[in-house]
């Protein structure tokens, strides 16, 4: 008997394997076997091999009918296809479009002409990129259509692209170079009107009569029409430079010290202009005329602190040349020395 049940599977495994259809019924049952067709009920007609007669099926109880194993009978020659609005595809070779339909030679149907409206996408090349028409191939198969040309555009003028190209690149170079020259010309008149203003302002010692005293902390980088202006001063604008200053230091003397000379010769009444290139470039990378050297964050507080202390009274504060760049560190730490420019101040009406 277990022979025979063995036998009779075997059998039936066998038959069931060469019945290409498979029937899919609503309850996930499934049964192999050969569709015949549909009839009136309505009704799908199923034949076995193991079963003397067709039997009929209730279309209403079948989910799905797969014919031929859901395999194609022959290979397709391309896959290129038509995709429908309804989710369909057509495997099949596009031949022809006009305003209402696209033809397609499919290789089961024949040619068929589809409404361009119930159309989703064609595929002429699925597995070659984003392609969205195929073909021709030379540029003299192609044809542009407009309204004035009904036979098709003129033939344009043969071009020589080098030479286009080589042109372009010329006048490209010859635009920036007269931009660049542009540039550096009015940079150049700009220097020297600048210039021109600081000399002719040399002698013009009483230009602020109200200001009784001048005093310069840090200063490193000055031309010569500044020079001359400082030493026509004399007295009245003392000047401590920032080379000078580090010289001391190297020697030995305190900052606290140097800071104490500075406001010996400040008068009781003081106005500091605080301008931000007077810190290290590291402090403020971004400002108009960054040099090297100059003050630390704290030297600067500690000169703000002595100035207030000493018993003088800061009657005004302004602090210049902060320059924004691609972060915050510039305006930090431009926010930072005008708070305690404010907090000094005040300190200093007491």
């Amino acid at each position: 008997m277990i022979r025979l049940a063995v036998i009779s599977c075997l059998w039936s495994v066998a038959g069931a394997a060469e019945s290409p259809d498979l029937l899919r019924f609503t309850n996930g049952d499934q049964l192999h076997g050969t569709f015949l067709g549909i009839k009136d009920g309505p009704q799908a007609v199923w034949q076995r091999d193991d079963v003397a007669a067709p039997v009929d099926f209730k279309t209403t109880q079948i989910r799905h009918v797969v014919l031929h194993g859901g395999r194609p009978l022959k290979p397709l020659a391309s896959l290129s296809h038509l995709g429908l609005v309804n989710g369909d595809r057509i495997p099949g070779t596009i031949t022809g479009m006009d305003d209402e339909t696209i033809t397609l030679d499919s290789p089961y149907a024949g040619v068929l002409r589809i409404p361009r409206k119930q159309v989703s996408m064609m595929a002429p090349n699925p597995l070659g990129g984003r392609v969205y028409y195929h073909g021709p191939f030379i540029e003299n198969e192609w044809k542009m259509r407009h309204s004035a040309y009904p036979d098709g555009l003129p033939d344009a003028e043969p071009d020589n692209k080098d030479n286009k190209d080589k042109a372009e690149k010329e006048k490209a170079d010859k635009d920036k170079a007269e931009k660049e020259k542009a540039n550096k010309d009015k940079a150049e008149k700009e220097k020297a009107d600048k210039d021109k203003a600081i000399h002719e302002n040399d002698g013009e010692e009483e230009d602020v009569p109200q200001m009784k005293k001048l005093v310069q902390v840090g200063v490193r980088d000055y031309c010569k029409g500044e020079d001359a202006l400082m030493k026509r001063q004399g007295k009245r604008m003392e000047v401590f430079f920032d080379e000078d200053i580090a010289g001391r230091m190297f020697q030995g003397e305190t900052w606290k010290k140097i800071c104490e000379d500075v406001v010996g010769k400040l008068p009781q009444n003081v106005y500091v202009s605080f301008d931000i290139d007077a810190l290290d470039p590291s402090l403020c990378p971004h400002t108009g005329t960054p040099v090297p050297g100059g003050l630390s964050f704290q030297q600067a507080l500690l000169l703000l602190k002595t100035v207030a202390k000493s018993g003088r009274k800061i009657v005004g504060f302004d602090l210049v040349e902060v320059a924004p760049g691609p972060d915050e560190w510039d305006a930090n730490v431009g926010a930072r020395v005008l708070f305690k420019l404010c907090g000094w101040a005040l300190e200093s009406q007491k």
